[in-house]
């Protein structure tokens, strides 16, 4: 019992310095037209860089995505992207930004949403312990946590997917019904004017 209840401890305390040490930032913004928005995160060197992201509303639906290094070199970068998954590694330490740029619009602003998951448990364990003082199912956990956060990430960008997806069917049916009630109120409209017509014209025959 001593055994299992010191593991148990062990892998909620590998859990806890894990999750404090690495940083999270899931949130909605909006990237006016013609201006690009920045986020930094401190790293370390060989840390992961993960981003998710996705254009929920405005014009196309596409935005650039820029990562610069400390030196404000460019690592990755693509453009007009309406969602994607960017997975680097740190090669220096210092301040890494992550920027999404609507410099593509000159009117319409963006509605984003998007995910960074900066950080490693390895390296904070590195911190607690040699590496040689961790066990294989130590290393395991650490590796389960980081796919752990991963996938996490990944359902937030499904869901948010799913939503804009549920967005663009409402406006389609919407669009549908007014399109259809549009073209009765059409049809009705010329049967009328034709009866209206039809009756003008046989009035005309019996005067004469």
């Amino acid at each position: 019992m001593f055994v299992k209840n010191s593991f148990t401890l062990l892998v909620y305390s590998l859990l806890c310095f894990y999750f404090a040490n690495v940083s999270f930032a899931r949130t909605f913004i909006e990237v006016e037209a013609g201006e690009e928005t920045c986020f930094y995160e401190n790293m370390k060197k060989n840390e992961p860089l993960y981003v998710t992201f996705q254009v929920m509303e405005g014009g196309n639906l596409d935005v650039d995505i820029r990562i610069l290094n400390p030196a404000n070199e460019v690592v990755h970068s693509e453009s007009r992207s309406t969602e994607g998954t960017v997975d680097i590694n740190a090669a220096t330490d210092g301040r890494h930004s992550v920027c999404f740029g609507n410099t593509i619009s000159t009117r319409t602003a963006k509605l984003l949403w998007f995910g960074i998951t900066a950080g490693h448990g390895n390296l904070v364990l590195h911190e607690a312990a040699k590496k040689e003082h961790l066990n294989p199912i130590q290393e395991d956990i650490l590796k389960l946590a980081d796919k752990v956060q991963r996938l996490q990430n990944l359902h937030n960008q499904l869901k948010t997917r799913s939503e804009r997806h549920k967005q663009t069917a409402d406006s389609t049916n919407n669009r549908a019904l007014y399109t259809s009630v549009l073209e009765s109120i059409v049809l009705v409209s010329v049967n009328l004017w034709q009866i209206h017509y039809l009756r003008q014209f046989f009035e005309v025959k019996r005067y004469i």
